[in-house]
């Protein structure tokens, strides 16, 4: 097997595993909200912005935590957090109600 082959062998695994490991925590930020976890839930959706490079993923977590800061009552954070996704994220699906967040506040 050519050093290529192993490399693109080894890159395959590790972004499966990434996926996986990105929509595990997405799930823990959605059942830590549900739950009333709120500090738990941000936490999750900070791990899933430091391990994911998916754009979906990446923005629905910006989205996430912004709506779990307000319910915190950090309306600040919330803000940066939501200019972040309308700035960065444009086209996500999430951006409209990212708009509308920031501009309730």
């Amino acid at each position: 097997m050519t050093t290529f082959k192993r490399l693109s062998k080894v890159r395959n695994s590790s972004s499966r595993k990434s996926a996986s490991t990105s929509s595990g925590l997405k799930l823990d930020g959605l059942a830590f909200s549900r739950s009333q976890k709120l500090d738990e839930a941000i936490t999750a959706w900070q791990r899933l912005l430091l391990m994911s490079e998916d754009e979906k993923l990446i923005s629905s977590a910006l989205f996430q935590t912004g709506r779990t800061q307000l319910a915190l009552g950090r309306s600040q954070e919330a803000q940066q957090t939501f200019k972040q996704l309308i700035t960065q994220y444009p086209q996500s699906a999430d951006t409209p109600n990212a708009l509308f967040e920031y501009a309730s506040q």
